[in-house]
């Protein structure tokens, strides 16, 4: 009975839920058949795992053929008990050798007796374990045991469909991340990869090369435990890693707790393109700062290229931030990113 309700309660996913349940039954009740029953009350359609394989061909559309016939079901559909219940509450031998069910069913596989209990359901379901023998009938040490095991098996299912619902529903989630073309990383402590959407594995490729199996590439996973190692002084804000490659940019951010981390990984042209900030309202001379901006020279330096004073440079760097809603060099950049990303975007669109 322990190791029943042990192994019942490991059982997480709903669809594979009925093969052990099914092994760990005849330790506790011996029979010559075991069945895990699914049943469709409105459509009264029976589907069922059996062990051992019934040597009965045909036997689901027979059983289905004579389902109102059975007396546990119809027990169970009106009822709605769970608790295990006998062919013999029901009928007498004879009357049970009269049925249908009986003389294509049940009797070519040598069944007559049966115990049956069901688990907890919408009203529109039955889920049923039933043990079956030729002889003897079964007793009620045997009734007893299965109602004991009952209440756990009913709390694991419900368990196991919780987390399958939960599974279904995280998998919505990831399908539609993917469609937004967001790259993101779940990662577990040890630097194991748990998802990725299909962007974020197709920016690591391209970036680190092919992965191979379920960890982050060497140096991005060096890169990482570096920003989760615990300094002795107060640490520096983490600044994302930078990966350029053939005139674009792929820029990583670690979100982490000890259970794990995000990447946010974000593809974008390592320069800006002029033009696209022109149309974004800025002008000619400012859009050319701001390409400089983004490769992070200075005043000086854009005023030695452009051929203008310093001080000129800065009173653009003001309008600039205006116009761009920002205070600093840093935000004006990454605005200044996202307006040439918009901007790829419309085109593609158009």
């Amino acid at each position: 009975m322990l190791n029943a309700v042990r192994e019942s309660y490991e059982l997480r996913d709903l669809h594979t839920f009925a093969a052990p349940v099914l092994r760990a039954v005849p330790g506790l009740v011996g029979c010559d058949h075991r069945s895990y029953n699914e049943i469709d009350v409105s459509k009264r359609r029976a589907s069922f795992l059996t062990d051992p394989v019934l040597d009965l061909p045909d036997g689901v559309s027979i059983f289905n053929r004579h389902l109102a016939d059975h007396p546990l079901i119809a027990y169970h559909t009106a009822t709605r008990d769970g608790r295990p219940v006998k062919f013999s509450d029901f009928l007498s031998r004879a009357r049970l050798h009269r049925l249908g069910l009986y003389g294509e069913f049940f009797r070519p596989i040598r069944v007559e007796h049966q115990i049956a209990f069901t688990l907890p359901t919408p009203a529109s379901r039955i889920v049923g374990i039933a043990l079956s023998r030729s002889r003897p009938d079964f007793s009620e040490r045997d009734r007893t045991l299965l109602e004991l095991l009952r209440p756990h098996l009913a709390c694991a299912y419900k368990n196991a469909a919780a987390v399958s619902a939960v599974e279904r529903q995280l998998a919505l989630v990831r399908e539609g991340v993917d469609a937004l073309g967001a790259g993101i990383v779940w990662i577990e402590p040890g630097g194991r990869v748990s998802v990725a959407t299909r962007a974020a594995r197709r920016q690591l490729d391209e970036y680190f090369g092919p992965s191979r199996g379920p960890r982050l590439p060497d140096a991005l996973g060096r890169w990482v435990r570096e920003q989760e190692s615990c300094p002795r002084d107060v640490p520096a804000p983490r600044a994302p890693l930078l990966v350029e490659r053939e005139g674009k940019q792929l820029i990583i951010r670690l979100i982490s707790d000890p259970a794990g981390g995000l990447l946010l990984v974000e593809e974008r042209r390592a320069s800006l393109d002029a033009e696209v900030l022109e149309r974004w309202g800025l002008t000619r001379r400012e859009a050319e700062i701001m390409t400089w901006v983004a490769q992070g020279k200075t005043d000086a330096a854009m005023a030695t290229i452009l051929g203008i004073s310093p001080r000129t440079v800065a009173k653009h760097l003001e309008h600039i931030f205006e116009k761009l809603g920002v205070e600093t060099r840093t935000a004006a950049a990454a605005r200044a990113h996202e307006m040439m990303t918009a901007g790829e975007t419309a085109r593609s669109s158009g």
